[in-house]
């Protein structure tokens, strides 16, 4: 690998290079190693046997073949993962953007940085979050760190591997002082994946019943946070937090539809303003017509034409 070049050893008590103690236990008296691409070597393929034995050059040559061979191989793979993972860029950064407006949503509710640290304050817990969370999703739209949980707007978590995946099914709070000592959650993956002692997480549920994410609050230590003050404080914000987002869809949609009608009375003024144009003349034709009968007069005797 070092000198880029194919080895052959036809016996390994003979070879300085070979470190005979670490094959003492194993088969190998003989071996030839090709570096797979030679340039620049990613690794090696090798051929072995259980006796001193000298390879021939067409044997050989057949190695080295095949480390070329597994070269184009590793390159064509290279490829396709930069291809791949280009890909998975591109739909998670369109993802974000499908979600944009939900964090854009909660950055324009002015009370949620004062709900977040009164909601740390009141539990002594270091990390609290509100987040999107639906079949698919897990995306943090707020949050206050104190311990270094390294979540910021947009950033997301698997679903599969939080508790709020389970809060969207049976809309309850989760809450629990130590997960060491909670029957419930003291083998639960969720406390294991994240050194989660402490937590606690509100459902948040809109004015039509759809569930929209949780207020959830977490700390790797054990907290006093499974009582009736806590849970009425995170229910009474998340309550805060559904109103707000139902506040801000009437909102965008009352001035969506004042943006409809300013439209439509552009258009009828515009319609009307073009309708007098075209009538202009006709009209004027018909006023001199009228102003001529009344001048001249009109008798029965006149003719018809």
């Amino acid at each position: 690998m070092i000198n880029r070049q194919t080895v052959v050893v036809p016996d390994i008590d003979k070879d300085e290079r070979i470190p005979t103690e670490l094959y003492r236990g194993t088969f190998v008296r003989a071996v030839v190693m090709a570096p797979i691409r030679r340039h620049d070597p990613v690794g090696a393929i090798g051929a072995y046997w259980s006796k001193p034995y000298k390879p021939t050059q067409s044997e050989i040559e057949t190695l080295e073949a095949l480390a070329e061979a597994a070269a184009t191989a590793a390159e064509h793979i290279g490829f396709a993962e930069t291809e791949a993972l280009a890909k998975r860029a591109a739909f998670v950064d369109q993802s974000l953007n499908d979600y944009q407006s939900d964090i854009d949503a909660v950055a324009g509710i002015a009370a949620v940085p004062t709900m977040l640290d009164v909601a740390l304050r009141m539990t002594g817990m270091g990390f609290a979050a509100i987040a999107r969370v639906t079949e698919a999703r897990w995306i943090t739209c707020s949050s206050l760190d104190h311990v270094g949980f390294g979540l910021n707007p947009g950033d997301e978590l698997p679903i599969e591997s939080t508790l709020c995946n389970e809060i969207r099914d049976h809309r309850q709070v989760i809450v629990f002082d130590d997960a060491q000592t909670s029957d419930l959650y003291r083998d639960h993956h969720t406390p294991r994946i994240y050194g989660l002692r402490s937590y606690i997480s509100m459902p948040v549920i809109r004015a039509d019943g759809s569930f929209w994410g949780t207020l959830c609050a977490i700390d790797p230590k054990p907290a006093k946070v499974d009582n009736p003050q806590v849970v009425g404080t995170f229910k009474l914000f998340a309550e805060l937090i559904a109103h707000h987002l139902d506040a801000a869809d009437r909102l965008r949609k009352t001035e969506a539809s004042l943006q409809c009608e300013r439209e439509l009375s552009e258009l009828r003024e515009q319609f009307i303003a073009v309708l007098g144009h075209d009538l202009r003349k006709p009209l004027a034709a018909v006023d001199a017509g009228t102003s001529r009968l009344l001048k001249e007069g009109w008798t029965a005797e006149a003719p018809w034409f």
